[in-house]
């Protein structure tokens, strides 16, 4: 029996992924810190998602927006380990070291500049870090002098330039440097 063309279309029974989005960013996460921004790619993330990529364009329009919302996981992410580390700028400091140095891809395209469309969400991310970060060091000078050290620091060291021989050695020598603690 056919349907008559005002009637709803029964779902196919044709595979149905679940929360694409959600998959298609977690793969997005696990190939950032395994390939790098550079390799990403829709096309790659659809195969080992067994979707097409025409069902993940509808999730994300491009490499740039999935991208984005990488990053403003990030961002998410690195405000509840900073915020679970205590209120106090020393704790939060060692926490962002701590993630930045344990996921180097994910940290890289949340330094990075979104291309195309500003992203609310992101910004969003970006604002809520900012605000756990007053919390933790008082006033917005000491947040811009801290981050600008730590992200700094952190750059160094991902690059090679400055090569503290631990973790605890870089946040003890960042800390220092950002007036936060004494070595």
């Amino acid at each position: 029996m056919s349907k008559s063309a005002g009637e709803p279309q029964a779902k196919s029974s044709a595979y149905h992924h679940g929360d694409l989005s959600a998959s298609a960013l977690t793969a997005a996460l696990r190939a950032l810190e395994t390939d790098g921004a550079e390799a990403l790619s829709l096309r790659k993330l659809a195969a080992e998602l067994g979707v097409t990529h025409r069902a993940l364009y509808r999730h994300y329009p491009d490499k740039a927006a999935l991208i984005a919302a990488a990053a403003e996981e990030g961002y998410r992410r690195l405000t509840d380990e900073a915020s679970a580390d205590g209120k106090d700028a020393a704790g939060f400091a060692r926490a962002y070291i701590r993630f930045a140095l344990a996921r180097p891809g994910l940290y890289a395209v949340m330094m990075a500049a979104p291309s195309g469309e500003k992203p609310e969400g992101l910004y969003r991310a970006i604002g809520d870090l900012i605000r756990a970060a007053k919390e933790a060091f008082g006033d917005d000078l000491a947040v811009k002098r801290a981050w600008t050290i730590l992200h700094g620091g952190v750059s160094l060291h991902q690059a090679g330039a400055y090569a503290a021989r631990s973790e605890e050695e870089l946040g003890d020598f960042l800390l220092t440097l950002a007036g936060i603690e004494e070595m």
